[in-house]
């Protein structure tokens, strides 16, 4: 124990004196966190600006403008009368969707004819467009099922007679897990993750490259009588500690700020968090282990930490995914922490399955644990100090 305090308070120091290391641990979590939280603080985009362009300047005309503004995904940004003008302001990306309103729109209404009502979406974001798409359809569905039930309603339809033509199918749909298709449920909980294990893996490969980097580490060694465990875990604690704060504070800014639902056990939430902080540490270990080299092991810990979003199954579900890729997926803690966190939040799925998904992480800290030795190879012999 006192040699681990010895490595525990010399770390201490070194992130008091490396601007590198205080970057990692404190500024660029908190820029991330703060960042992030000002992206998915409304849950879903809202009043995208779309352009009208009225060519009949009726009453009718008039009032579909309003009700497209009145959408909460859209917003009338530009009231403009050419097509050309609009489709200009798209290429430019001011706006993401043109409504025109033909000529003639509320004679032919008045006449029984149904008119075409042209709208054209800035697909190059999928996710705006799709938004859109169904927002502005929505609403000119809406309005058509209202006109045609004044036309008929005049002829001398009653209300029961008119609801079988208007509304053929009577949706009931009830969206499991997230009702209020929140991207903070879907894509917040996950980034905030990924931006904890992003600066946990690279603040733990740059603590213990930088020794070698600089050649430091065969002093540090010998100041614990060659206990390379000791280095580990004293070097180890001062991120295990404050990573651990921020998984807490993600918690505090889902769930209270953010206002994600919590079904489940907040207990198994933040033990799962703990373990992933300690699982990137020992894949740290793992990457300076196998490289020898601090700057390839921060470029492949950069890397590794991003796949994990687009391998964790949640942007693209694994189920759909080719064999391979699914094989691919079990090479990332961040996939069975992610299990644990939306079956305890948003599912309320037993604790006991849940933790099911905590064995798999214990995997590379075994496999960290037999390498803790190269480490200490690299610590004692000079032809490896120096490199960049």
């Amino acid at each position: 124990m006192n040699n681990i305090n010895k490595v525990f308070i010399r770390e201490l120091g070194r992130i008091r004196s490396d601007r590198s290391l205080r970057f990692m641990l404190l500024i660029g979590p908190l820029l991330a966190f703060f960042l992030i939280i000002s992206i998915f603080y409304k849950g879903v985009p809202n009043d995208l600006p779309v352009a009208v362009v009225d060519n009949d300047n009726s009453t009718l005309s008039n009032k579909i403008e309003s009700w497209v503004d009145a959408t909460s995904i859209a917003k009338v940004a530009y009231r403009i009368k050419d097509l050309k003008d609009a489709e200009i302001l798209m290429e430019k990306g001011k706006i993401d969707a043109i409504v025109m309103l033909p000529n003639n729109l509320e004679r032919d209404v008045v006449k029984g004819i149904s008119p075409e009502i042209p709208v054209f979406f800035n697909n190059s974001n999928i996710v705006k467009g799709g938004l859109l798409y169904k927002g502005i359809f929505t609403c000119l569905s809406t309005i058509k099922a209202g006109l045609k039930m004044q036309v008929r309603t005049k002829k001398g339809y009653s209300q029961m007679q008119l609801m079988p033509s208007v509304l053929p199918i009577k949706y009931d749909v009830h969206l499991l897990y997230n009702p209020y298709l929140s991207y903070v449920y879907f894509v917040g909980t996950a980034v905030l993750a990924i931006m904890l294990i992003v600066f946990t893996l690279l603040s733990c490969i740059y603590s213990l490259g930088s020794e070698i980097r600089y050649g430091t580490s065969k002093n540090l060694l010998e100041s614990v009588d060659g206990r390379i465990s000791s280095v580990i875990i004293g070097k180890m604690l001062p991120y295990t500690f404050v990573f651990t704060i921020f998984a807490l504070v993600i918690d505090l800014l889902l769930f209270v700020v953010l206002d994600v639902p919590l079904n489940g056990s907040l207990l198994t939430i933040i033990v799962s968090q703990i373990l992933l902080v300690i699982t990137y540490q020992a894949c740290a270990i793992i990457l300076i282990a196998l490289t020898a080299n601090l700057r390839l092991s921060i470029s492949f810990g950069a890397a590794y930490t991003m796949m994990a979003l687009s391998f964790s199954g949640l942007t693209y579900p694994a189920v759909g995914m080719p064999t391979i890729a699914k094989i691919f997926t079990l090479f990332f803690p961040f996939t069975y922490y992610l299990e644990i966190f939306i079956s305890q939040s948003l599912k309320d799925i037993d604790v006991h399955i849940a933790l099911y998904n905590l064995l798999p992480q214990f995997v590379f800290i075994l496999i960290a644990i037999p390498l803790v030795k190269r480490i200490k190879v690299l610590y004692n012999n000079s032809k490896y100090w120096g490199k960049i």
